[in-house]
Order: C-alpha cells, then structure tokens, then sequence
C-alpha cells in the first residue's frame, strides 16, 4: 500500500514548518498569500488528504451533524428545501451533513422506541435537528441521550415538553392574518378558512385568521374537514361545502397551497370563476405556483432560510451550552397574484 502523505512531508517539500502547513489548511488569516499558493500547490502534487479523525480528536468534535426527517417521504419539497438551508449553512462553518429518515408510531413509549444507531453511539455526531412529523415520544427519548438538538416545531403533533428544548418555527399564525387583512382591504367581509383543524399546522393559521377577522369585528366561518387523502383532496372535498354556502362566501383562506388547488380545480368544474366569483389564498408558495391558472396569492415561506436558522440555533448550542433555551420564527410574507381581487358587489 502507498505510504500516508502527511503535513511533514508537505512541510519538508515546501520548505517550511509544519506550524505553517497545519495554519494553511486550517484557513488561519496571519499566513501570506505566497506562502498559501505554495503551500497548498504541494499538498495538491502530493495527493494529500487529512485524517479527519485526528482532527475529530484534537477539536473534541465530530465535524458532522444529523438532519432526521420523521415520517415524511424522501422526496418531500418542503423539506427538501429545508435540508439544502441547512446544508449550506453548516458548511459554512466546515461541518457536515448526515440525512437520515426515521419512522416511528406516536403510540411507542420513549423508552421503547426503537432509535438509529447513528444518534444512540456517543461521539458520532455533535448534534441534531429533528424535522418532518414528530410526536411526544420521540423528543422525550431524545431528550434522555443528553445529545445537543433543535427542534422544527411547525409540524410538532401532541403536548409536548418543548420547556428547555431549542426549536425553529415559521410564522404560520403572521401569515394569515396577513393574508386575511389583504382580502379584508379588498373589501371582503365574508372570508372562510379551510382546513383540517385536528392538525397543529392549520389550527395555527386558523389561529392568524380568527384574530384578523375579530379585529374587524367579522365574524370567523370555517370549514373543518378531516384529511382523509392529500391536502389537494381535502380541498376538492370542501368544493361541495363552498358551493352549498356560496351566497355568504366571497374569499377562501385555505390552509395550505395545496387545499387551495384543490378548491380552484374543483371550483372550475363547477363554473365558479376565480377571482371573479370567489377569491382564495393559499399558504407555503410551492414550487411553480405561479404557472397555475390563476396563479395562486399566497404566503410565502422562506424554506431554506428555515434550514439556515435551524443550523444557526443548534451551532448556536453547540458553542454556548449554557444559554437559555432558543426559540426563533421565521418571518413569512405575502405574495400577490391572480387569484384575488376587489369583492363584486
């Protein structure tokens, strides 16, 4: 087997100290940009590559952290966004990434769950951030490891003991009552929200909505389906309910991009017309939203600035242990665009 190149053998070509070497690799300012050039010209004619794990033993860090998705499809575009914040963010700071998915019933008790190799081995990874779909028990088992975390609290389901634990939100109730206020300065006064309010997420933009319409002393209307497939048939079944009650209907807010589409397709198998008939607002701005007809006004969420945050907060812990517990949301915002405009009187 070749020989291992090491920084001495760099040190010895270039003709300087190993101190040199070790300041160049390591990006330290106080070395000149000629002494860099050659420095790392030779390291490149010698093939080197670091021992990453006398580096882990020297700083006392792995280098590496863990994004777990939980119970949410490998392909899912939000969080897909959310992993590339995340991602750029760490390495930023020279740190890696390891994505795992990690499947898991609400109904386990934490000690009997069933956790990955990965986060129950000391020293494998710094830290964590737990995104996707998560449930009580599991942050209480993570809770148990001792092990640094940041928790992405939007689609957080059930009470859970969040006192002492970092977490990284969205500003779900912001954004609709944003979004409700716009249609209210168009003149809507009959503004209904949809969505299945047994779920966090949406009861939290119900939440936005409600405190918009009691501003304006408006009465809050809501159509509360439970989902029974995808968000898109949960709209397409509310279809039916906005139809029946159309004469006390002028806007949607629907709890997600994805129930809005449903209601504007089926919306116009029913002749419906928006905006001309009814206007609709959806929440998340998903990709090439903007290429339906009409594109969708929405609220926008910065999903890989959330990754970003996500990152910042556990970094955060990491260098300062002893800090109180972090919680930062998010801002969202507004976009316009087609499927709003003035109520017809």
């Amino acid at each position: 087997m070749p020989s291992v190149i090491t920084i001495k053998d760099i040190a010895k070509r270039a003709k300087v100290g190993v101190s040199t070497v070790s300041r160049v690799l390591n990006n330290h300012p106080d070395v000149s940009v000629e002494t860099s050039e050659k420095v790392l010209k030779v390291a490149g004619e010698l093939k080197y590559r670091p021992d990453s794990r006398a580096r882990q033993l020297v700083k006392d860090t792995t280098e590496t952290i863990c994004f777990i998705m939980s119970n949410r499809d490998v392909m899912n575009p939000f969080h897909s966004h959310v992993l590339a914040g995340v991602e750029r963010y760490s390495r930023s700071l020279s740190h890696n990434v390891i994505f795992m998915r990690y499947d898991y019933s609400p109904d386990v008790k934490p000690s009997s769950l069933v956790l990955p190799r990965l986060i129950l081995e000391r020293g494998t990874v710094d830290g964590l951030i737990l995104a996707g779909m998560n449930y009580p028990n599991f942050i209480k088992a993570v809770q148990k490891l001792n092990i640094p975390f940041v928790l992405f609290g939007n689609n957080l389901i059930g009470e859970s003991p969040l006192k002492g634990t970092d977490t990284v939100w969205f500003d779900s109730e912001g954004g609709t009552n944003q979004a409700t206020e716009y249609l209210i300065s168009l003149g809507h006064q009959d503004i209904w929200f949809l969505g299945d309010l047994s779920l966090p997420w949406y009861q939290r933009c119900h939440s936005g909505y409600v405190e918009a319409m009691n501003r304006h002393q408006l009465t809050p209307q809501k159509l509360d389906l439970k989902m029974s497939g995808s968000p898109f048939d949960l709209g397409s079944a509310g279809v039916d309910l906005i139809v029946k009650y159309r004469s006390q209907i002028t806007a949607i807010v629907a709890g997600d991009d994805e129930i809005a589409l449903g209601v504007l397709s089926g919306l116009e198998s029913k002749d419906i017309r928006v905006p001309r008939d009814i206007c609709i607002v959806g929440f998340d701005d998903i990709n090439d939203l903007k290429y339906f007809s009409p594109p969708l006004t929405t609220i926008r969420v910065r999903k890989e600035l959330v990754g970003e945050e996500l990152a910042r907060a556990l970094f955060e812990r990491l260098s300062k242990p002893d800090i109180p517990p972090i919680k930062w949301v998010v801002p969202t915002e507004l976009v316009v665009r087609e499927s709003c405009g003035q109520v017809r009187n």
